[in-house]
């Protein structure tokens, strides 16, 4: 009877310890996306730099307009993907922490066998300890259109504004007309 608890504990403790180590390592995933970030964004500021101060030609450069496009969708693409993935980081970082809450209010309620954890607080520490809710709150459940980018701005906006012009608009099935009616 004894190991059977110290087995239970033991698998507790170690979903607990793996939780843990998990988080860590998002928390440290996330850090390694925004350090990655920050130096393209430095990289770029001194690309420009050593552009237009050592170039020796003058502040007007004259540069065709499509590879100033092409490299502006660049910069946008880079930095949509890697804020996505910081997201994605942060995302399962809460997910995790919500689950090593979980793990530790079980313990709690296996720990404690007195006759006051017997009610109401046994059920409120193991009732929905695992419950985590997954849904977009800003822009509500009824989304139409899933944002392909999430965490990038732009792609933010744009989302909730088709969103919001779709809510505003009504498709209606048009009736054909029957061969009936077209022959007179």
């Amino acid at each position: 009877m004894e190991r059977k608890n110290d087995e239970k504990a033991n698998s507790l403790d170690n979903a607990i310890k793996e939780c843990k180590e998990i988080v860590l390592n998002h928390r440290s995933q996330s850090k390694l996306i925004l350090y990655s970030v920050s130096s393209f964004l430095i990289l770029l500021i001194a690309t420009n730099y050593v552009l237009i101060v050592f170039s020796g030609i003058d502040i007007q450069i004259v540069l065709d307009s499509s590879w100033l496009y092409i490299a502006a969708g660049f910069v946008m693409m880079v930095f949509g993907v890697l804020m996505s993935i910081y997201r994605f980081h942060l995302k399962e970082t809460a997910k995790y922490e919500h689950l090593h809450i979980g793990f530790l209010r079980i313990r709690v309620a296996g720990n404690n066998t007195e006759t006051g954890y017997q009610t109401e607080v046994r059920k409120s520490l193991t009732e929905n300890a695992f419950l985590f809710d997954t849904n977009n709150t800003f822009l509500g459940t009824n989304k139409k259109v899933k944002n392909p980018l999430p965490g990038h701005p732009t792609s933010d906006i744009s989302t909730l504004i088709i969103n919001k012009l779709l809510d505003n608009i009504e498709f209606q099935k048009k009736d054909k007309p029957s061969k009936a009616a077209i022959v007179n």
